[in-house]
């Protein structure tokens, strides 16, 4: 027996007695089993019993799944996770191809309707990457990116008419310099965008807007002053996809911006892999 350990065979002598008695003589003694696991084998122990241990990005997929759940959105894992299952059909679907030719057979059924629905699981992919860029901050990223030394203002409305807080827009405006400036404006209603637009001069620009219902609606206003005015088109493009103003009628320029030229990447990838060369 190992040195240390108790039981039920174990000699002891109490207060008061001169003779040696076995342990399990003493009716009033439980005896436990006592481990020497070091501590640290004793917590591996604790999450074996309490559940596998987790690694941190594990942690944080659960604590996002829970918050998601919560506010019935999906996570950015989920978000993930249905890309690479739409992938994942269209490389299966190329892959059997490829044997079905090997083979000389027909391509299944299955599998040839998936080749067929690359336009439909593209856009899936598209819209599902969209979500993701807006969810995790990406898109706001790039807009920063391209904003000239953090010139994004907004300023509160307290105009009751239309043409009030037109005439607070343009005062506000010339006393922050922006008046001759390049930028992309935005009406905003709480935090529901109205419409996104770009101007060389956004005061000139503004003025055309005098007439319009978008003062009315809108309780904020937005500029962002790009870096130069070639990035004009990708600023408001980025913002738009950002935002998804209400009353757009044109999604700006879809070209040359960081969004873009990843989902034409995947496009282009997409195709690829469907080809027969």
């Amino acid at each position: 027996m190992a040195e240390g350990v108790l039981n039920s065979s174990s000699h002891l002598i109490t207060t008061g007695e001169t003779e040696w008695k076995i342990l399990g003589s003493y009716p009033d003694i439980h005896l436990i089993e006592v481990s020497k696991r070091e501590p640290d084998e004793l917590r591996s122990v604790a999450q074996e019993v309490g559940g596998q241990s987790k690694s941190a990005e594990d942690r944080e997929e659960m604590q996002e799944e829970e918050a998601a759940i919560k506010s019935r959105r999906p996570s950015r894992h989920a978000m993930l996770r249905n890309i690479r299952n739409s992938l994942d059909r269209l490389w299966e679907a190329q892959r059997e191809a490829i044997i079905s030719r090997i083979k000389d057979d027909d391509l299944d059924v299955e599998y040839e309707a998936t080749r067929k629905q690359h336009k439909e699981l593209f856009l899936n992919i598209q819209e599902t990457a969209l979500e993701y860029w807006r969810a995790t901050g990406v898109l706001s990223n790039w807009v920063s990116d391209l904003t000239w030394n953090d010139a994004d203002f907004t300023i509160k409305l307290k105009g009751a008419s239309e043409a009030e807080k037109f005439d607070e827009v343009m005062g506000w405006l010339v006393v922050k310099n922006l008046s001759a400036l390049p930028g992309v404006y935005c009406f905003i209603n709480g935090k529901e965008y109205i419409y996104v637009g770009q101007a060389r001069e956004l005061g000139s620009r503004l003025k055309q807007h005098e007439q319009k219902t978008f003062f009315t609606r809108a309780n904020k206003f937005r500029v962002v002053v790009p870096q130069n005015r070639k990035m004009l088109n990708k600023l408001e493009r980025l913002i738009i996809l950002n935002r998804q103003p209400t009353d757009n009628r044109a999604t700006g320029y879809t070209k040359a911006n960081p969004a873009d030229d990843c989902l034409e990447y995947i496009r282009r990838e997409i195709k690829e892999l469907i080809s027969d060369f």
